[in-house]
């Protein structure tokens, strides 16, 4: 092992790695594996173990499934794994048996290949009987159909219980049902009186389909017709599972403290199979007692879940190292799922909108705050002292501006900065010579100033315009006063536009906006309608926040107080107490044998005069049922009197409205 050609070199690089156990056992040619281990010793154990520097790869389960490394020896040292979901010990499938064993002498790889099973004597026959056996793949497709179902209402696909038992023909499952149909309680009365089993497939789709309606995902008619709802479209675009989207939906509420946030973060069904375990107790109570790592006190304590999930998200925005391999592994799945969540907490909040704005700013800054790892009470210059996060730049060169791999202040530099109390217009409005005072350097000065202007500024104004008594429009103009940075900035700047009534903390609208390199020198402009409320609040609030740098906001305020609007008129006629009008009325016998009644209601009453007699355009808007399609026709009733040679083509929508 040590004349390998490459040996030097990975002895080099696992010297550099924080794992003392793949230090320890490297120059005895083993290798460990698992997902306690950081991404960084996982690639660089599976290089040396493809390179062949490691011989001897000690491994779990989950390496045979995702990582192609071929061997000539597998060897499967006990049979029993722990399923989280279940609490307990469950022997090893055959299929990941299978799986595991087909690592050993991959063809293109190897001539021959050795797989050995080590188990307890009770199960070796069953495993034997397993091995010389195929064994049917079955689905699964039944534990997780009210997600797919959601997902494919939210985009369109199905529209009603008829089409979802369509749509389940095209799956693996509906194949299982003919070959395994006793598992599904199909019997063969079932198959004579039903071959392509519909009715059993609806009552599959209803079941699953009841479940999201109950959890306000979509909603069902009478007639099985199935309608997204905001929440099932925001759960189907951020694949979180409807279990989760109904504790969101039910667990937000106005003025949540980050504790309560955390601890509903943590409640979700994706972090079910997480366990609180004995031995991890000791170093998540260090943790969390820290305030440099956990600024935010966990509900739930240690001995939770959905703590110990909110202590592991505060210790990787503190950028805190954790010693337990199975902390690490737990950290790496909750990590995993963070982004996610929080950008579909935020996104429920969006669509909600009443009483939400402050929640929906709070939220959009724990999701930045994610992306970013970093804390927002800390100052913004700390963006510049990690690798950018999702603005990175594929130009080639380099310089200071660019960079090496990493950021370009130091963290000493921004500590003062911090410690001193200075944000960010306090720096901005600073000279050189000022920061170099703060920094105690020239050059430190100098990049203070100039990393402070790559920050994105906005200058914001607002131009109020009264439609009616009850509506107003808003053009906002958006100058951006900041220099550009391909390196920090990418190729654009995203920003969430949102108006909020202060009082009642309600958003009257929301869009996202997006700045891009070539409009830097312009002034973008957006145009939208909010309606007016009595009484009037003493102010509203444009906010225009970034969804990308952490703590960077901007607002404009501005009053309706001074607005003279226009008089308050009813927008509909009013319907007046008329005594109903004979069909005789129409003087021509073809267009009265039309109809089966003797008189027209109310509505067509009072819209006679001016449809059947006058060229008078006319809009008619009423409910359902109030007779709308019988005014139509007397319009075209004068038509053909007038002009018996005329052609008419009225056009109606999909559905009455």
């Amino acid at each position: 092992m040590c004349t390998h050609m490459q040996y030097g070199y990975f002895q080099q690089q696992v010297q550099k790695s924080r794992n003392k156990q793949v230090q320890m056992i490297f120059d005895k040619g083993f290798g460990i594996h698992h997902a306690g281990m950081l991404r960084s010793d996982r690639t660089l154990t599976e290089k040396m173990f493809l390179a062949g520097v490691v011989p001897v790869l000690c491994c779990t389960a989950t390496l045979a499934w995702g990582v192609n490394l071929p061997a000539r020896s597998v060897i499967i040292k006990g049979t029993s794994i722990f399923d989280s979901q279940a609490g307990g010990y469950k022997d090893l499938g055959i299929l990941d048996v299978q799986q595991i064993f087909g690592r050993a002498g991959r063809p293109g790889f190897d001539t021959q290949g050795h797989a050995t099973l080590i188990t307890e004597h009770a199960k070796l026959n069953n495993y034997l009987r397993l091995l010389l056996h195929q064994m049917p793949i079955e689905s699964r497709f039944l534990e997780n159909m009210a997600n797919a179902l959601n997902a494919e209402i939210a985009m369109g696909n199905v529209s009603g219980e008829k089409d979802a038992a369509d749509w389940l023909r095209y799956s693996y499952l509906f194949v299982r049902f003919f070959r395994t149909p006793q598992k599904f309680g199909i019997t063969q009365q079932d198959f004579e009186t039903d071959p392509t089993l519909e009715k059993k497939r609806r009552e599959f789709v209803h079941e699953a389909a009841t479940k999201l309606c109950n959890a306000r995902l979509i909603r069902i008619d009478n007639n099985r017709n199935y309608n997204p709802t905001d929440l099932g479209r925001v759960a189907a675009r951020f694949y979180v599972d409807w279990e989760t989207a109904e504790s969101f939906s039910k667990g937000l509420v106005q003025e949540m403290s980050d504790d309560r946030i955390l601890a509903l973060f943590g409640k979700a069904h994706e972090f079910s199979q997480l366990k609180s375990r004995e031995d991890e107790q000791a170093e998540l109570g260090t943790l969390m007692e820290d305030p440099q790592v956990c600024p935010v006190r966990g509900l739930g304590g240690t001995d939770n879940v959905y703590g110990k999930v909110a202590i592991l998200l505060q210790v990787y925005l503190s950028r805190r190292y954790i010693d337990g391999f199975s902390l690490v592994s737990d950290c790496n799945y909750v990590l995993q799922n963070a982004s996610r969540l929080f950008r579909a907490l935020f996104e429920i909040t969006m669509t909600r909108v009443t009483n939400m704005s402050e929640m929906s700013d709070r939220l959009l800054e724990w999701c930045k705050m994610i992306d970013q790892r970093l804390w927002q009470s800390q100052h913004v210059l700390r963006h510049f002292c990690y690798p950018p996060g999702s603005a990175n730049s594929n130009k080639g060169g380099k310089s200071l501006d660019e960079g090496p791999k990493g950021g370009v202040l130091k963290e000493q530099i921004v500590k003062k900065l911090e410690d001193a109390n200075f944000d960010y217009w306090t720096i901005l409005n600073m000279t050189v010579s000022e920061l170099t005072n703060i920094t105690g350097s020239k050059d430190w000065g100098r990049a203070v100033d100039k990393y402070m202007r790559r920050v994105p500024n906005l200058t914001l104004d607002a131009k109020i315009q009264p439609i009616t008594s009850m509506i107003m429009r808003i053009t906002l103009t958006i100058k951006p006063e900041f220099d550009w940075s391909d390196r920090w900035s990418g190729p654009s700047e995203p920003f969430w536009v949102w108006v909020e009534n202060p009082e009642s903390q309600d958003i009257l609208h929301s869009e996202y906006y997006v700045l891009h390199k070539r409009n830097l020198q312009d002034s973008g402009q957006l145009s939208f309608a909010i309606p007016l409320t009595e009484p009037r609040p003493p102010q509203y609030v444009i906010s225009v926040v970034s969804d990308r740098w952490v703590g960077v906001k901007f607002a404009h305020e501005f009053s309706v107080q001074h607005l003279l609007l226009p008089d308050r008129q009813q927008a509909h006629t009013s319907l007046l107490d008329l005594t109903p009008i004979p069909v005789s009325s129409l003087h021509n016998p073809n267009f009265e044998r039309l109809y089966k009644f003797t008189h027209f209601n109310a509505i067509q009453t009072q819209v006679f005069h001016t449809c059947y007699h006058t060229d008078y355009n006319v809009l008619l808007g009423a409910p359902t049922g109030s007779g709308k399609t019988n005014v139509a026709e007397l319009t075209m009733f004068r038509l053909f009197n007038n002009t018996p040679d005329e052609k008419a083509m009225p056009k109606a929508a999909e559905e009455s409205t």
